[in-house]
């Protein structure tokens, strides 16, 4: 059974987070991000956002506040971060033209960064993540890596690393000189259109279905699974 979309209600701002659902499963994106389908949290997305949060808010508390208990392994982190001056959540936008912008219309990509700071001529920035590294996690970096020298012109390479909570692991770190920005932009711009020029959304069907809130077995209109779609 295919699914229509409405796709005069496709949006016209990404995240990294809209791209990674696209590239796992274009019907899985459609059902999320133009029929706006509404989000069932997973008990580990739940955690994963109270864990963010007391990193935020400890980020932004006075220099003698205990590190909260269940962030207490990058406790040491957080607070190097702080002696640095780094910078809690900040929200970073550019338009189609990957110029940096605050309009949330004109907006094309935005991305959340969880924590950033300037060392002279380095951009260093790190992403929260609870449980265990995952690939991904290098191209989401990546992406925010080139924002960050967007948005900060005169930095001249960007430095970017996971900070794993349970763990207090850092991942390696991520590398990226300003020479290299006109390649990385065509390669996500690419990735953007690639969405922005689907006009249909057909399932990719995987190993993803298995915990896919959108197909049948758990009441979801997707029965790409069960058809064995290729």
């Amino acid at each position: 059974m295919s699914i229509l979309f409405d796709l005069h209600r496709r949006p016209t701002r990404h995240s990294y987070s809209a791209v990674k659902r696209y590239k796992e499963c274009p019907t899985a994106y459609a059902l999320s991000y133009i029929q706006r389908m509404p989000d069932e949290p997973t008990a580990p997305m739940m955690r994963g956002t109270r864990l963010h949060k007391l990193a935020e808010d400890y980020m932004g508390a006075s220099f003698d506040t205990p590190v909260p208990y269940d962030i207490k392994k990058i406790g040491l982190k957080l607070y190097q971060l702080r002696e640095h001056g780094a910078l809690p959540e900040a929200v970073w936008m550019v338009d189609r033209y990957w110029r940096p912008t605050e309009d949330k219309e004109a907006a094309r990509l935005k991305a959340i960064v969880d924590v950033h700071w300037l060392d002279k001529t380095i951009l260093r920035l790190h992403d929260y993540k609870s449980g265990r590294p995952y690939a991904d996690h290098d191209a989401q970096l990546d992406l925010y890596s080139v924002l960050g020298l967007l948005r900060y012109p005169d930095v001249q390479r960007a430095e970017a690393s996971a900070i794993y909570i349970d763990s207090g692991n850092e991942g390696a770190c991520r590398s990226t000189i300003r020479e290299m920005l006109p390649h990385k932009i065509r390669l996500w711009t690419a990735e953007l259109d690639r969405i922005d020029d689907d006009g249909k959304f057909l399932p990719t069907p995987g190993g993803h279905c298995k915990r896919c809130r959108f197909g049948v077995s758990k009441g979801g209109p997707c029965d790409a699974e069960q058809r064995g779609d290729q």
